[in-house]
């Protein structure tokens, strides 16, 4: 979509936009990082450029989005609890694609966010089971990027 967000779509409906923003973005992520990951080098001509024209304008979208506290999304939500894997594609578009400070801030803010054992258990860590294992997976992203992969 022009605005950066994508789409949910789930067995051919596509469903509200406003509905699961980052928990789609959390998901397709995984294959975008995945997919430039381990073709590398021998990815076809041009297709690096391609997906940083279209992840550029989530990337963009996940900046403007984020909330002051350095999260994403409504606070509790099924949405937030499997949106920590956003900072992935930060974290790759910034290191692969397009380094810009303001995607760096972004990765900081919520990094500094965790630091914070009461954010961290408000926001779900080591008790919501989805936010717990996606925040595990991104912080280790953000510590060495491409580890989960």
């Amino acid at each position: 979509m022009p605005s950066g967000q994508i789409p949910y779509i789930l067995d051919g409906k596509t469903y509200p936009i406003t509905q699961w923003p980052l928990d789609t973005i959390s998901y397709v992520t995984e294959g975008v990082v995945a997919f430039d990951t381990y073709l590398g080098a021998e990815a076809p001509a041009g297709m690096r450029a391609a997906m940083g024209k279209c992840f550029g304008r989530t990337a963009d979208w996940l900046v403007k989005s984020q909330n002051a506290d350095g999260t994403w999304g409504v606070r509790g939500s099924e949405d937030q609890q499997r949106s920590p894997r956003v900072v992935t594609l930060l974290a790759w578009f910034n290191a692969k694609v397009k380094a810009d400070p303001k995607y760096a801030a972004a990765i900081e803010k919520y990094a500094a966010y965790l630091l914070d054992p009461a954010n961290s258990k408000a926001y779900g860590v080591k008790r919501v089971p989805n936010t717990s294992g996606f925040v595990g997976i991104a912080v280790a992203d953000m510590l060495r990027f491409g580890v989960t992969f």
